[in-house]
């Protein structure tokens, strides 16, 4: 019924209009119904270890805590169930593929050979930028294996907003010149 009474009061409203602004009236309607594309500055977050469900997954050996002192820092924080997930299958994933494809992303991550947080801001030529940033870290620090528990990432956080090439990176791609970027 609303609907209704809605429609008739366009029609009419539509009807007494000059012949100039339906032009502009048209011409609005079909700004906002093509295809631009807007940004979104929200940030997304994609994965967080601290939300993340337990996961059932590989377990270590009871000589492990015999033995303490001979893990890294990083071993003995995953050891304290941080619900982090490897950053191998994780990106090897389509979903999560499709998921950070032309986005920024802000991401920490523990190597399990190091005591040293890592974290950075991948994706910043968007496309297929994150994902190749993250899949760095796979080539240098390998996937996690049984036999060699030093090897692989695993991931801690990672958050991202959609790729905007108008946000500056840097100092010297800074738009404007009023002197706070210096």
């Amino acid at each position: 019924m609303y609907l209704l009474q809605m429609t008739q009061m366009f029609s009419k409203l539509y009807k007494s209009m000059t012949l100039y602004q339906k032009r502009n009236l048209n011409v609005n309607v079909e700004q906002m119904s093509s295809k631009k594309k807007v940004f979104n500055n929200k940030m997304e977050v994609l994965f967080d270890y601290r939300t993340n469900k337990p996961n059932l997954g590989r377990t270590r050996s009871s000589s492990r805590k015999a033995n303490q002192g001979m893990y890294t820092a990083g071993e003995t924080i995953r050891a304290k169930e941080t619900n982090s997930v490897e950053l191998g299958p994780w990106l090897d994933d389509f979903d999560n593929k499709k998921k950070i494809y032309n986005m920024r992303l802000f991401y920490v991550l523990l190597p399990n050979s190091e005591s040293v947080v890592k974290f950075g801001v991948a994706g910043t030529q968007g496309e297929a930028g994150a994902w190749g940033r993250l899949h760095q870290y796979i080539n240098e620090y390998g996937y996690t294996s049984d036999l060699n528990a030093c090897t692989g990432i695993q991931l801690l956080y990672l958050a991202g907003n959609q790729y905007n090439p108008n946000v500056a990176l840097t100092v010297q791609q800074c738009p404007v010149s009023c002197g706070t970027c210096q």
